[in-house]
């Protein structure tokens, strides 16, 4: 009986050994596929393998590309300074009840304050009814947004008191402002304030792709070179009419342990290495008209790798469009100094992917645009984001345009254009 029962019971032993020894190899396996995972930067570029996609056109199917690496953390600058002066001029118009067609942008230069590029911009503001009233609520309008500004006489010798006045940031005259006390004789001769809604970091996802075209306005694909789907976006881009640019990855100030992916220009790179890694990206998305940079806070600031990307840029009759990923990019200078037409980034939608909060990026946007004559603002394919355009083509505001970034005037409106993506 004993011996029977021993029997019956080794192999129930062995069986349990082994049943022990399969769940400790499982969990094991589970921590290393963990422990892989955390030895991942989060801001990795998976290139994934392509995947076929069923969903008719327009249509939204299962949630892809959720977890794309977002654009490192923007650095503040003096142009985001002087956009919080221009929601400050924006909230004044709006408070005096004056029409946004009195307010006309006569120039504006490109200066550079601490190492910064910024734009002065010579104001003029036709129908004033009280020029005190109007400087006063301008100035209570500084202290709420942007309180290290001030509001200074221009020419306190000149003829016509209490009309000329600057903007000071810092020590830097950010603007010139003219007031007008009566209305301007002439018609505005303008299509109205310009905004360009560019998205970023697509190729990831057809159909978030898609779903950007199903907008009744037009955004700016702007296409990471190595993704999955790049070519497809291109076309599908290209064949609505939208705008296309290739989103090009440069060296982050965290970088490695921030990797803004394949097809990067990185700060060691020769010069020939360079170019010729961002002619190889240009080939991967043949309709682009232009280029903005992925990440880059590192090598934007090298002025001579921004003149190696502005001399491919130049061959190819594209236009830059600085990112502003950091407050010293010399990127868009790089590109006016070799005639290249340049834009900079006047805002970002989504730092924090939060639809309500996205809107009023979108609100704020639209204040530059009345502000400046035109405004860039740049998103991502984020869920949050897509939510708040579509909610957004219902209620935007009529007078503003949606525009190419090819419709706008460059910081140098001298430059030549004529890209391939035209």
């Amino acid at each position: 009986m004993k011996l029977n029962i021993l029997v019956l019971a080794v192999p129930l032993l062995l069986l349990s050994l082994l049943g022990l020894f399969l769940a400790l190899a499982r969990n094991g396996e589970e921590a290393d596929g963990r422990e892989a995972e955390k030895q991942v930067p989060a801001g990795v570029f998976r290139e994934a393998e392509p995947v076929r996609e069923k969903a008719p056109a327009f249509g939204i199917g299962p949630e892809e590309g959720e977890d794309l690496p977002y654009e490192e953390e923007p650095f503040p600058g003096v142009a985001e300074s002087i956009n919080q002066v221009d929601f400050a001029l924006a909230q004044t118009m709006l408070r005096l009840n004056l029409p946004a067609e009195g307010l006309r942008v006569e120039a504006a230069e490109l200066k550079e304050h601490k190492g910064n590029l910024y734009q002065l911009k010579h104001i003029s503001i036709a129908g004033i009814r009280d020029l005190p009233v109007f400087a006063q609520v301008l100035r209570d309008a500084l202290i709420a947004w942007a309180e290290q500004a001030a509001l200074l006489r221009a020419d306190e010798s000149s003829g016509s008191p209490g009309m000329s006045w600057r903007i000071v940031l810092d020590g830097a005259v950010t603007h010139y402002l003219l007031l007008l006390p009566g209305d301007r004789p002439e018609e505005r001769p303008s299509e109205g304030p310009s905004l360009v809604i560019v998205i970023d970091d697509l190729g990831e996802s057809v159909l978030k792709a898609r779903r950007l075209l199903s907008l009744n306005f037009p955004v700016t694909f702007a296409i990471w070179p190595r993704s999955s789907h790049a070519l497809e976006v291109d076309a599908l881009a290209h064949e609505y009419g939208l705008e296309v640019i290739i989103h090009q990855p440069m060296e982050p100030v965290g970088y490695p342990g921030i990797n803004p992916g394949g097809g990067v220009l990185l700060r060691g790179m020769k010069r020939e290495e360079a170019a010729d890694c961002l002619e190889e990206n240009i080939r991967r998305v043949p309709h682009a008209a232009g280029l903005n940079n992925h990440m880059g806070s590192r090598l934007t600031q090298d002025e001579e790798a921004m003149r190696v990307v502005a001399a491919v840029l130049k061959r190819h009759g594209f236009f830059a469009l600085d990112s502003l990923t950091h407050p010293g990019s010399r990127l868009a200078g790089a590109a006016l100094s070799l005639g290249v037409p340049a834009f900079k980034r006047d805002i970002f939608l989504d730092v924090e992917a939060n639809k309500d909060k996205v809107l009023a990026q979108l609100r704020a946007a639209e204040r530059l645009a009345l502000v400046k004559g035109q405004a860039v603002a740049i998103g991502h394919p984020l869920t949050a984001t897509l939510d708040a355009l579509e909610e957004w083509q219902r209620s935007r505001n009529a007078k503003i345009r949606p525009a190419r970034l090819e419709d706008l005037i460059p910081l140098n409106p001298d430059a030549r254009r004529g890209g391939r993506g035209r």
